[in-house]
């Protein structure tokens, strides 16, 4: 009973925050007077995200969908990168570097050069989610490929083990926690990505609707499509940290062996 009580606190503490800190500013405005072109009422941004909700949920799914794909593709690269960069010395040290790098590169400076090559398409989006997901995913994938047990991979190689039993039975079980904090980091990333690509010029998607809000002056619908946004945001990173922590706890951390 107690546990319970403790997971239900821990489940609406950070609500009963959120909604005080709102009650707070709303009060706060309501004082000062403040124009609502500058900062709205947070009252009328979330009536304004009901009576839109039908316009912002269909831009929302097309972004969605850019950044899901961008997702896949991008941290099925990092950890296919991430393996190849633990298993071969040379590989690592030659473009390891190189991808580090590319992580102090602005995303917003690429938007540009992706819609020229790729057209103001799906495509193009989705290479720009993929793009922000998979240079801190490698990183975070080669360092759990690289964590293998070595006495474990001592003995399979005594054995004769192959390079794909050795991957198989070792290396990819050790590096699933890390992986799975991966996907987490990437989730929170690659909607970022798809909006970034789509404030550069598109024709639908959030993106779309904060360009065309900011350009008009319309502040209670700009905040009306970043909370619908945010809250789909926060709905994606916590079902694949769910998942995630479902199949990572699956695993032990120091032998990298299945828990029965």
């Amino acid at each position: 009973m107690k546990l319970e009580t403790a997971k239900l606190r821990q489940w609406l503490l950070p609500w009963a925050y959120f909604f005080g800190l709102l009650i707070a500013v709303e009060i706060v405005l309501r004082l000062l007077q403040t124009p609502e072109y500058l900062l709205p009422l947070p009252s009328k941004v979330f009536a304004g995200a009901a009576a839109k909700i039908a316009l912002i949920s269909e831009h929302l799914g097309i972004t969605f969908a850019e950044a899901i794909l961008g997702f896949a593709v991008g941290n099925l690269c990092a950890v296919v990168f991430g393996f190849l960069f633990s298993l071969w010395r040379p590989i690592r040290q030659g473009f390891y570097p190189i991808v580090v790098g590319m992580q102090a590169v602005p995303i917003v400076a690429i938007a540009p050069f992706i819609q020229i090559w790729f057209g103001p398409g799906i495509m193009g989006k989705a290479i720009m989610a993929g793009l922000i997901c998979y240079f801190p995913a490698t990183v975070i994938s080669t360092n759990g490929f690289a964590r293998a047990n070595r006495d474990g991979m001592f003995l399979l190689q005594s054995i004769g083990a192959s390079q794909w039993q050795i991957f198989k039975s070792l290396r990819l079980p050790s590096a699933i926690p890390s992986i799975m904090s991966a996907f987490q980091v990437s989730a929170s990333l690659c909607m970022i990505g798809a909006i970034v690509a789509e404030l550069s010029g598109a024709s639908e998607g959030v993106g779309y609707l904060i360009v065309r809000a900011s350009y008009e002056f319309r502040t209670v619908d700009l905040f009306a499509v970043l909370v619908v946004t945010s809250l789909a945001s926060f709905a994606f990173f916590k079902a694949v940290e769910f998942l995630s922590n479902v199949y990572a706890s699956k695993y032990s951390f120091s032998y990298a062996a299945p828990v029965k």
